[in-house]
């Protein structure tokens, strides 16, 4: 009947061998289960693609920062920004910048109006969007310390950060800075 009946072998494999060629059938077939799948091979970027750059800049720093904005977007980059719907919950607005932090090439971390800790917390999802990349390594990260200046900002330095200095304005010669 097991040989005969087409619904009885439904998504099954009849085997007529001796129990070794079994036994050696579900080895190899536990073997394969065991190894690490391979992704497949990405395909590769259109020639066109651009590089894409997060320029992560708190609400109250979006005027300070559409300077280097313009002149990134001119430059030739895509540049990606935050989630800017008035009716997106804290969910949809985190998700969104896990995204962009994932997808980007490289992040700007803008502070300008808004305290160290916002800035920190920025500095700190970037470092775990390592990990959320799969291995994907960013080409760039930097922190652009806009105006104002007062009270002065705190002085920063970082070996992970190239750090741009625009506290007296925005000035384009800041984007060829190399890090030190």
């Amino acid at each position: 009947m097991l040989h005969c009946d087409p619904e009885a072998q439904k998504n099954a494999e009849v085997l007529t061998n001796p129990v070794q060629a079994l036994i050696a059938r579900i080895h190899d077939t536990l073997r394969k289960l065991d190894e690490p799948k391979k992704r497949p091979a990405a395909s590769p970027a259109p020639a066109l693609a651009r590089s894409l750059i997060y320029l992560i800049a708190h609400p109250d720093d979006m005027q300070m920062a559409e300077p280097l904005r313009e002149t990134l977007f001119d430059s030739g980059y895509e540049v990606l920004d935050a989630l800017s719907d008035p009716n997106a919950t804290e969910k949809e607005i985190f998700e969104s910048h896990k995204m962009n932090l994932i997808d980007c090439d490289a992040a700007i971390v803008c502070f300008g109006k808004t305290g160290e800790f916002w800035m920190r917390s920025q500095l700190s999802d970037a470092q775990k969007a390592i990990g959320w990349r799969e291995g994907k390594p960013m080409k760039a990260r930097a922190i652009y310390l806009g105006p104002p200046d007062t009270p002065p900002k705190i002085r920063l330095r970082s070996h992970d950060y190239l750090v741009l200095d625009g506290r007296a304005g925005f000035d384009a010669k800041i984007l060829r800075q190399r890090a030190r």
